[in-house]
């Protein structure tokens, strides 16, 4: 008996996520179903908090999810990380044979680099981040 419950529970759970869900996913309107539970619901404290939790307040400005878009967030996210992963490798990789270099050479590079810093915080407007050590 409890068993039924918590299945009715979670399954009445899933019908009104799908409710509030359905103009992400599609473009259609909701099935006449799903329209009486969200209207039902939607009226409740409860259901406020999950339209902003969703997202999907006003169904006139809500997108629906393609699959090319999540693709595409998918595929940027990735290579932002893929990015960020091997510019911190590079500049440990750097920085630990900088530091088996003898002191006159070590000197020679950070005299380039702070040439080449200098020279981009002239092109650069006070406002933009500037390179700093690490």
């Amino acid at each position: 008996m409890i068993r039924f419950f918590i299945v009715a529970g979670f399954v009445g759970g899933v019908i009104i996520f799908i409710a509030f869900f359905w103009p992400r996913i599609s473009d259609s309107p909701r099935p006449v179903l799903l329209q009486g539970v969200y209207e039902m619901v939607a009226k409740t404290p409860f259901g406020t908090t999950v339209e902003n939790v969703l997202g999907v307040s006003d169904s006139s400005d809500v997108t629906p999810f393609t699959l090319d878009g999540i693709r595409d967030a998918l595929f940027n996210a990735a290579q932002e990380r893929i990015n960020t992963v091997i510019v911190t490798h590079a500049i440990r990789e750097f920085r630990q044979r900088f530091e088996q270099l003898p002191e006159d050479q070590q000197q020679t590079i950070e005299k380039v680099l702070r040439d080449i810093i200098g020279e981009r915080s002239i092109h650069q407007s006070t406002t933009s981040p500037t390179l700093q050590n690490e």
